[in-house]
């Protein structure tokens, strides 16, 4: 997190990011929807930031209490990431490959109830400086549209299953990525994390140094830099664990 030119502070690139990588859960206290609405006021306290997801199930994920960093992810009328559901959980993913240093930006689709006045629209002014831009944070009708479901660009997040683990140092894993990779029976091998990142299959964090699996090619396979934990994989053979990305069904 540091100074973002399009507001306030931003989340920025530490490296090179590819096309469809899960940058980060959204995390933070479970709000009802009304309570938000009877609290409208306080929730617009920041200028220029919101910091809650509408899952869909009349609750929201409000950053601003217990989340991580993510939460001051900037809008962007053409951004480099999106939202998607799974469990009622909310995933950040890159839309498009991100240089080293890039700011991480999301389209927020804002919502408000009642009449956009000249007051509000100045309030949820956009600066992100796109050649796009629509000028506002703001969107739609209806409730806020940040958690993805539209799939015109081509992204679907990666659908990852575990087909088998035939030893203490091997699984084989099915990975399925539309418009970038599509392995029926791929192995992985147990090594050391090279990197801070979450596992693909459980969303759990993985540090440095964790044992993880990794993909075993040369050359080296599409989805190389990914990795599952191997505490998320069950140790008995056979078909093991299957967790594909659901998304929400349309407003």
């Amino acid at each position: 997190m540091q100074p973002s030119p399009i507001h306030g502070k931003g989340i920025f690139a530490n490296q090179d990011i590819g096309r469809a990588e899960l940058i980060s859960e959204y995390k933070g206290a479970r709000v009802p929807w009304q309570h938000v609405v009877q609290r409208a006021s306080s929730y617009g306290k920041i200028p220029g930031h919101t910091f809650l997801f509408d899952i869909g199930d009349g609750t929201v994920i409000d950053g601003a209490r217990g989340g991580s960093s993510v939460r001051w992810m900037n809008h962007g009328c053409e951004p480099n990431c999106k939202a998607y559901l799974s469990d009622g959980r909310v995933f950040i993913y890159t839309l498009r490959d991100i240089k080293s240093g890039e700011e991480l930006t999301i389209d927020y689709g804002l919502v408000v109830e009642g009449p956009r006045t000249d007051e509000l629209r100045e309030l949820y002014r956009c600066h992100c400086g796109s050649p796009n831009c629509r000028g506002t944070m703001l969107a739609g009708t209806s409730r806020s549209k940040q958690v993805g479901n539209d799939t015109s660009n081509g992204l679907r997040p990666p659908e990852v299953c575990v087909l088998e683990r035939p030893s203490a140092t091997t699984i084989i894993v099915a990975w399925r990525e539309a418009g970038r990779c599509n392995y029926g029976e791929q192995v992985w091998i147990l090594k050391k994390a090279v990197r801070d990142g979450y596992c693909a299959l459980s969303h759990v964090r993985v540090k440095t140094g964790d044992p993880v699996f990794m993909p075993r090619g040369t050359p080296p396979p599409i989805n190389h830099d990914a990795c599952i934990a191997e505490k998320a994989v069950p140790n008995l053979p056979g078909s093991l664990a299957c967790l594909p990305l659901r998304r929400p069904n349309a407003d």
